[in-house]
C-alpha cells in the first residue's frame, strides 16, 4: 500500500503498520464500502499513531484511524460508526 508518506512525515505523523488490525478494519469496513458503492479494495486503511480520537479520509480514498481512537473505542460498533 502506498500513503502519502511525505504528506504524513510534514504533519509530524508516524504511520504504524500492523497487518492484523489492518486487516480487522478491513474487515468490518468492507460492507460499508459495498454498501456506498465503493470497492473495498480501492479504500486503502492506515494507523496513525497518535493519542488523539481522530480518523479522516483523504483523496484517493486513504482512511486513516488514530491509535487513540482504536484504543478508546469501547466496541466494534463504534468503529464501525466512525467509518460510516
Amino acid at each position: 500500500m502506498a500513503y502519502p508518506r511525505q504528506a504524513l512525515a510534514q504533519g509530524g505523523a508516524q504511520l504504524l503498520r500492523d497487518t492484523e488490525t489492518e486487516r480487522l478494519l478491513y474487515d468490518m469496513a468492507t460492507p460499508i464500502f459495498t454498501a456506498a458503492g465503493i470497492s473495498p479494495k480501492a479504500v486503502r486503511i492506515g494507523i496513525i499513531q497518535d493519542n488523539t480520537l481522530n480518523a479522516f479520509v483523504t483523496q484517493g480514498l486513504n482512511m486513516f484511524f488514530h491509535t487513540g481512537l482504536l484504543l478508546e473505542a469501547g466496541s466494534a460498533e463504534e468503529g464501525i460508526g466512525v467509518m460510516a
